[in-house]
């Protein structure tokens, strides 16, 4: 409240869904510094009318529509009625604590004549939460109530039936806890930067195509298409030489490869600002719908991937070529980690490039599911520059996973000290080639020899 007093305040609302909506008391001495939740929908609202405390007494609505009320005193039941059809579906959200409200909410849907079909406590936090798909024409019941059975005038519920809709977020993944580190991107000039960008895909499958607007100048954004069995893939932000030294919140996005799905999605980020004590708690978060990048200060070294002119097959191994570019007079040692590997394929959790040299094998291996076909990987890397780390990455670089090209079964056998033995082995080429191959018996006990 104001010690002035109450006052009113006209405000507009914006023309498309903002689901982060706030609503900021404003008069002549200023604005307050954090908002009033207010939900925005496309759909109507009806609003309790009391007595509404059984089946026979339900305030009736038509769907999709939200049912509004209060649990205004302890052990106080509120009910709704409403008609559906055999095989409509229909996402039912109850927002409380969502929108600050102390009530606690337990909803569940009945038949009409009675009969429980389905019920919710804690799904969204302390909220309740649940897809309903009707089981036949008919009219139903949704109740509401404090799981504590509590109540008082602010108890206040909003209840929302909304169609089953396609929905598309990205995040950029938690790293530590108790930090933010990298989910910010700060792309040195003259160098890279890359991330994990995760896709959360709500009720529709399918490839998506990822971007950003309004990137600060000389960045460009790079990444492949995000295969419809994965939901994150790394994207690598690029700066110019002569980019200017600044930053930006940008919008990065993403949208269904088929343009006739006309799905897209932005981003979507829980901020932690106040974490720790018993359980590791999150004291204070914030929700945020843009990305910090910006360019920043030149930094003496680049690295790159030399990118393998063979295929990773399954069940094989490969060591990855990493090199550095340095200043002449920087020396470093500098940690290279792999933050993207694809289905099937593993890596060394880190390797180093030690002080003063300039590249690194960098082991890979792929087990026998590994999915086959052409990824595009990257490398971060990071050392210390005057008083802290800084992070840089490689290019996306092209790693193929293939069949192998033979297979082997090998009979077990032994041999006595002094004598030969033979060892069969079953070939069988999986994959053809031109020309012959040469077969090496690997890993022999000491003084064994298989010419």
């Amino acid at each position: 409240g104001d010690a002035a007093g109450d006052f009113k305040q006209k405000v507009k609302l914006p023309a498309a869904i903002d689901l982060k909506y706030s609503l900021f008391a404003q008069d002549a001495g200023g604005i307050s510094p954090s908002g009033n939740v207010f939900r925005l929908s496309e759909f109507g609202n009806v609003v309790e009318v009391e007595p509404n405390e059984n089946h026979d007494q339900a305030t009736r609505g038509e769907l999709p529509v939200a049912f509004n009320g209060v649990i205004s005193k302890p052990g106080d039941v509120d009910y709704f009625r409403f008609a559906a059809k055999k095989g409509q579906v229909f996402d039912v959200h109850c927002y409380a604590r969502r929108v600050r409200s102390p009530l606690d909410p337990v909803m569940t849907i009945f038949h009409a004549a009675g009969g429980g079909i389905v019920g919710n406590d804690d799904a969204v936090g302390p909220d309740s939460a649940f897809r309903f798909t009707a089981p036949e024409d008919k009219e139903y019941v949704v109740s509401v109530s404090d799981h504590l059975g509590k109540g008082g005038l602010n108890y206040t519920y909003r209840i929302e039936f909304t169609p089953v809709q396609p929905r598309l977020s990205l995040n950029i993944p938690k790293v530590s806890i108790f930090s933010q580190e990298r989910q910010t991107i700060a792309v040195p000039r003259g160098n890279r930067y890359a991330t994990l960008v995760v896709a959360n895909r709500s009720d529709f499958g399918g490839e998506l195509i990822l971007g950003a607007d309004a990137l600060p100048q000389g960045v460009v954004l790079s990444s492949e298409k995000m295969p419809a069995n994965l939901n994150v893939i790394p994207v690598l932000f690029e700066a110019a030489a002569d980019a200017p030294v600044a930053g930006k919140l940008v919008d990065v996005n993403a949208r269904h490869a088929d343009p006739n799905q006309k799905i897209s999605g932005g981003f979507e980020q829980t901020v932690e600002l106040a974490t720790g004590g018993p359980g590791q708690s999150v004291y204070w978060r914030c929700d945020v719908n843009r990305a910090a990048v910006a360019v920043t200060e030149e930094v003496p070294f680049k690295i790159s991937i030399v990118e393998p002119k063979v295929p990773l097959v399954q069940n094989g191994s490969m060591n990855l070529k990493i090199v550095a570019e340095r200043k002449p007079d920087y020396k470093a040692a500098i940690t290279l980690i792999m933050p993207f590997n694809p289905p099937g394929v593993g890596s060394a959790s880190s390797v180093t490039i030690p002080e003063g040299q300039n590249e690194v094998l960098y082991p890979m291996n792929a087990n026998g599911g590994a999915e086959v076909r052409k990824w595009k990987i990257v490398v971060l890397a990071t050392a210390t520059v005057g008083n802290g780390p800084v992070w840089v990455s490689s290019q996306l670089a092209t790693l193929e996973v293939a069949p192998p090209y033979l297979a082997f079964a090998m009979e077990k056998n032994a041999a006595e000290q002094g004598k030969e033995a033979e060892l069969f082995c079953k070939v069988q080429q999986t994959t053809p080639f031109d020309g012959p191959a040469k077969v090496r018996l690997v890993g022999l006990p000491n003084a064994a020899a298989a010419p």
